[in-house]
């Protein structure tokens, strides 16, 4: 049983992105790479790209936004804390519709070097991020 649920899930590590791959589907894989295309759009600051990866009425439920208008604003707003804000993907689970990934986004913020971890979770619809939840230490952010 352990084994089965083992080769159920996409790990994804930055080391070896194309070698630590065990999906059922290429839809599972299809979300991990959409999640590393989220963190290259953070990195670059395209809020096109950055919103192409949700549904018209994705459910963003930590910032309570809506839709593609709701991530762009998402990206926005992160970008005005931490203008060169880089996202590390240091992992990915994916497993049916649903994946989360773990890492970390650092950048400087008010003159101040930032890293704070950064845990995701998505729901995904006809290969886009249709809800999302995301949990980090916004502590570390200056007010």
């Amino acid at each position: 049983m352990r084994v089965l649920v083992l080769l159920s899930i996409l790990l994804i590590s930055p080391s070896s992105w194309g070698q630590m791959i065990a999906a059922r589907s290429d839809a599972e894989h299809r979300h991990a790479e959409t999640l590393l295309r989220l963190a290259d759009a953070l990195g670059t600051g395209d809020a096109t790209a950055f919103a192409d990866a949700y549904t018209p009425d994705a459910t963003l439920h930590a910032t309570g936004r809506r839709g593609k208008a709701g991530a762009a604003a998402l990206l926005r707003d992160l970008r005005g804390l931490v203008p060169d804000a880089r996202w590390t993907i240091e992992m990915v689970i994916a497993q049916g519709r649903f994946a989360s990934a773990r890492g970390w986004i650092e950048g400087t913020s008010r003159g101040r070097r930032v890293r704070f971890e950064v845990i995701t979770q998505h729901r995904f619809d006809a290969g886009r991020i249709a809800e999302q939840w995301e949990q980090y230490d916004s502590a570390l952010l200056p007010p």
